[in-house]
């Protein structure tokens, strides 16, 4: 377990550093972080981790990030994004990585992760995580449902931005309401597919 867990702390010095060198927090701040996230390292590693040590976690780098993009904007720190500015992000998702394995049914676990998907812009991570949950969750609709959304929604832009030909517009109408049939079936108080799909 300790192995592990300074395994995992060696792996952010890179990041650390470059919080401090950048000026997002002073070493007094560096020394803290450090200290929280060994802390719930060794809550995960536990043999009885609990659901609210991951979400305790990942609540912390959430809080974290946010506090680092007020001191951007307040201090003015620019250049170009580095492990300073997606080190938490992509450390919620090794989280959540780990959450979900622990607790594959949990679906408000697949649905968080999702949604912070989502938030943080994502979208490669998104595809991944919507597979996996319709995959381990696949007794509840919402996964497919929110898939099913997110790809109505797809159509519709790109039937509006980049569809010139009337042909293929009309194929894309089909698609999405299909899509959008295919979400009020499984979940009859999402909106109906009329309101779903203002194409004509």
């Amino acid at each position: 377990m300790a192995d592990t867990v300074r395994y995992l702390m060696e792996e952010m010095i890179p990041e650390l550093e470059e919080l401090e060198s950048k000026g997002y927090f002073n070493r007094g701040e560096i020394k803290s972080i450090v200290q929280k996230r060994q802390d719930f390292e060794y809550a995960l590693k536990r043999r009885a981790a609990f659901k609210r040590d991951f979400l305790r976690y990942i609540e912390y780098e959430q809080k974290l990030d946010e506090l680092r993009l007020h001191r951007k904007k307040e201090l003015g720190i620019k250049g170009k994004k580095g492990l300073a500015e997606n080190g938490s992000v992509r450390r919620i998702h090794f989280i959540f990585e780990r959450a979900t394995r622990k607790f594959k049914a949990d679906l408000s676990l697949w649905m968080a992760w999702i949604q912070h998907c989502k938030h943080s812009k994502s979208t490669k991570q998104l595809s991944k995580v919507r597979g996996a949950a319709r995959m381990q969750a696949w007794w509840s609709p919402r996964p497919f449902t929110d898939t099913a959304m997110y790809l109505h929604y797809g159509l519709r832009r790109l039937h509006g931005e980049l569809v010139p030909s009337p042909k293929l517009r009309c194929k894309i109408d089909e698609a999405a309401a299909e899509i959008a049939l295919c979400a009020h079936t499984l979940v009859p108080w999402l909106p109906c597919p009329q309101m779903l799909s203002p194409f004509r």
